[in-house]
């Protein structure tokens, strides 16, 4: 499959003439964005330039009424980048480590809507190392008071075992969630 930029979007004069309409009109234009976008993106992975698609992404997120960051998430995602200024406080992108103009997927931005965009769900599980740094944090802090031996009438390490045996079933749980929510998606492909 191969995208089709709309004619009126094959040039930057095209492009520059869209942004202008598309910022400056009031009403229904998602679609418009959306072909303009992509029209923007395309330009970004064959010329490197993406200031186009940053105009647009800076133009469109101050018009009222309209979903503001859920461009700058499909473009940003889209990119793999990060929107904002550079050093002159110009609207910018920055690219995260590894990726470059030639890393877009311009078809997998087409086939998503802007305006449907919705970042994903960050993932809240803790690794072993986090969890092990947490505990020993926890461990350092409760010898410097002895709060636990204390308060509790524990010994230190009775404490110590109860902080790991707490985080590691929360680890489970968290592991037993993130499998529960992804079956149904697998049932179904």
């Amino acid at each position: 499959m191969s995208v089709t930029i709309r004619k009126e979007y094959s040039t930057t004069d095209g492009i520059n003439a869209g942004i202008k309409s598309v910022v400056s009109r009031k009403g229904k234009w998602n679609g418009d964005v959306q072909a303009l976008a992509v029209a923007c993106l395309d330009h970004v992975f064959k010329h490197g330039n993406w200031t186009y698609l940053a105009r647009l992404v800076d133009g469109v997120t101050e018009c009222a009424g309209v979903k503001h960051t859920a461009l700058k998430g499909w473009a940003e995602h889209s990119m793999h980048a990060v929107f904002g200024e550079n050093e002159k406080g110009e609207p910018a992108f920055k690219y995260h480590d590894g990726h470059s103009n030639k890393t877009i997927d311009v078809e997998d931005a087409a086939s998503r809507n802007w305006f449907d965009y919705k970042p994903p769900k960050k993932d809240t599980t803790k690794s072993l190392g986090e969890i092990r740094e947490a505990v020993l944090k926890m461990i350092v802090a409760s010898m410097k008071t002895d709060k636990l031996s204390q308060d509790e009438g524990v010994t230190l390490g009775e404490g110590i075992n109860a902080l790991v045996d707490g985080l590691v079933d929360a680890r489970v749980e968290a592991e037993n969630e993130a499998l529960r929510e992804a079956l149904p998606e697998q049932l179904a492909a």
